[in-house]
């Protein structure tokens, strides 16, 4: 378990008004609480992607994963 985030992978509520203040103190206002919420989301998208991608490559074996990354990087 992660210290300061919820079971359901979000971040506690004073623990975003701590991001956001942050972020307003390096970055000037423009940052707020639905910005920092929509970043998360995409952020969120991006590792479930991964994640999928990872559980495939799973069942796959040495050889049928390094002919993928052979045709990924030509």
């Amino acid at each position: 378990r992660i210290p300061r985030i919820r079971t359901s992978g979000e971040l506690k509520e004073t623990t975003l008004k701590v991001v956001e203040q942050k972020m307003m103190e390096a970055y000037g206002p423009m940052f707020t609480l639905e910005n920092i919420r929509d970043k998360l989301k995409r952020a969120k998208l991006n590792l479930q992607v991964i994640k999928e991608m990872l559980t495939m490559l799973q069942d796959l074996g040495e050889t049928q994963i390094k002919k993928l990354y052979k045709q990924m990087i030509t």
